[in-house]
């Protein structure tokens, strides 16, 4: 989570959403602050400080915002992410099946956030915050994936059949739903 006192503004980060992109454009253009450590572990929560979604009661009454992605593309980031960066092993069957409940729902971001923009529309949408103006873009892309040297091999090795689909749908389904992704 980031936050701005003088905007009276936060940023949900929702893992695997374009997040890191944003954070940093946040606090390069706007003085955004991470709210604390942004690696440090969030007691009795399984997510680090950097993805927090529940507002503290006493910035109840800033502006929460907060990016979304097509589930299943983000289901491959996340799982890019992990082989590359994570040094995870399982192959893309085996971690879907095994690892589809370590990656959030979007839904608990959206419902903490007064305001929800899609990663695939970015620089479009973030235009809808009162302190962005046009000539505070491009957001630059973060996505570290592809200049890593394993990254084509991982992302080669992704195969989805209709197994896998159905359990990344039935998990997020909620998501699916709140961003009116029709999976069928």
């Amino acid at each position: 989570m980031l936050i701005n006192h003088n905007l009276k503004s936060i940023f949900l980060h929702c893992p695997k959403c374009a997040g890191i992109s944003v954070s940093n454009w946040l606090k390069d253009e706007f003085n955004f602050q991470y709210f604390n450590d942004p690696e440090e572990r969030i007691p009795d929560k399984p997510f680090v400080e950097r993805h927090r979604f529940d507002i503290p009661e006493e910035f109840k009454d800033y502006q929460a915002f907060t990016t979304t992605r097509e589930p299943f593309i983000r289901w491959e980031s996340f799982y890019l992410f992990s082989h590359l960066y994570m040094d995870e092993k399982l192959g893309f069957e085996e971690f879907t099946k095994e690892k589809h409940i370590n990656l959030p729902l979007q839904k608990i971001y959206i419902d903490a956030a007064d305001l929800v923009f899609s990663s695939a529309n970015l620089e479009e949408e973030l235009l809808q915050l009162p302190f962005v103006t046009a000539k505070n873009f491009p957001i630059p892309r973060m996505n570290e994936s592809k200049s890593y040297a394993g990254y084509k091999a991982v992302k080669d090795s992704v195969g989805w059949n209709a197994e896998l689909r159905e359990i990344i749908y039935e998990h997020f389904k909620e998501d699916f739903d709140l961003l009116y992704v029709n999976y069928k």
